[in-house]
């Protein structure tokens, strides 16, 4: 069985040497392959930070378009309640001075009746 055996220092040598640019293009490799996962993370956290920035404004665009589709429906309603206001004022105005000249006709109705009863009075057939 053999137990040693040496190779002569140039052949031992040229293997290291071997080993040595395997082992450093092996590496260059790595960190290539390194560099480029790196890059395409960053690239992708850019990415998806843009797709968060992009969506959020979406999501305050629509949220401004529904505040301001709100604010429009509240305007019609106060404008809405504002004219029923009005016409409810304008009714009970109108039914107000209704009842007044009604109340003025029939005190003139019985001041009149009055006036002619003491006319009757003073006169004996009437």
């Amino acid at each position: 069985m053999i137990e040693s055996c040496r190779l002569p220092q140039e052949i031992e040598s040229q293997m290291e040497e071997k080993t040595k640019v395997i082992s450093k293009n092996a590496q260059q490799r790595m960190f290539h392959q390194n560099n480029m996962q790196n890059t395409r993370m960053e690239e992708e956290v850019v990415t998806l930070l843009q797709t968060f920035e992009e969506e959020k404004l979406q999501e305050e665009t629509a949220g401004i378009e529904k505040i301001n589709e709100e604010k429009v429906k509240l305007n019609d309603a106060i404008a809405e309640a504002a004219k029923s206001e009005a016409s409810i004022r304008e009714e009970a105005h109108v039914k107000i001075q209704k009842l007044r000249a009604e109340n003025s006709l029939e005190v003139q109705r019985v001041i009149s009746r009055k006036v002619r009863l003491s006319l009757c009075t003073n006169v004996l057939f009437c």
